[in-house]
């Protein structure tokens, strides 16, 4: 007996702004036969397209604040798809990032390989993993810590998916630990310090 593979169409709807604010985080409110029409339920994901824009955001389920084939979105998930009311905007079910399998796998103290982590950043910063996944990801490094190779894989991935300025010759840096009395005092005389020597140490503090 084969496999049937069920094929996830996205349906089209219209945009509205509400006033709604989830602290940063992407959430759409959609109407509750909208919602059964895709297939999600309030928490769960959908994956919003326009045009070359695509982000993932959390469903909230209601009656009234939205009618049938109406999205409605804050302003800053709106921002990101530059959308404005009345657009249409493309919407289907995300379903669980394979990214929280690995969360899942830490939380029982086993390590992460350098292609897993690099996942679960990427996940991150895309959005598709919420506050309360991160959280758990967080609370598996608290428990568990993480080995050289896994803290590697991690700098690296977060180097790899951020901004990265690159300079012409070798940089010298001066960093404390954090979170130590007096440790913002040694910066003031090694910065200039350093400088004063000829080398190149960019500071941002």
């Amino acid at each position: 007996m084969g496999i049937v593979l069920k094929v996830v169409k996205p349906v089209v709807l219209n945009t509205k702004i509400v006033d709604l604010d989830a602290d940063g985080t992407r959430i759409v409110v959609l109407n509750r036969v909208d919602a059964s029409n895709i297939g999600v339920s309030s928490y769960e994901r959908v994956r919003l397209m326009r045009g070359d824009k695509s982000i993932t955001a959390l469903v909230l389920v209601t009656d009234t604040i939205v009618e049938r084939g109406v999205i409605g979105m804050p302003p800053y998930v709106a921002s990101e798809l530059d959308a404005d009311n009345g657009m249409n905007i493309s919407v289907k079910a995300a379903g669980i990032p394979s990214s929280m399998r690995y969360v899942l796998r830490k939380l029982k103290g086993e390590k992460l390989s350098g292609e897993e982590i690099r996942q679960i950043v990427k996940d991150a910063i895309d959005g598709n993993l919420g506050d309360v996944e991160l959280a758990t990801f967080l609370l598996s490094e608290y428990f568990y810590g993480m080995d050289g190779e896994e803290l590697e894989s991690l700098v690296r991935a977060m180097v790899d998916t951020g901004s990265v300025i690159e300079f012409e010759e070798t940089v010298y840096d001066e960093h404390s630990i954090g979170g130590v009395p007096g440790n913002s005092k040694v910066a003031l005389i090694a910065v200039p310090t350093v400088a004063y020597a000829g080398l190149l140490i960019p500071k941002t503090s």
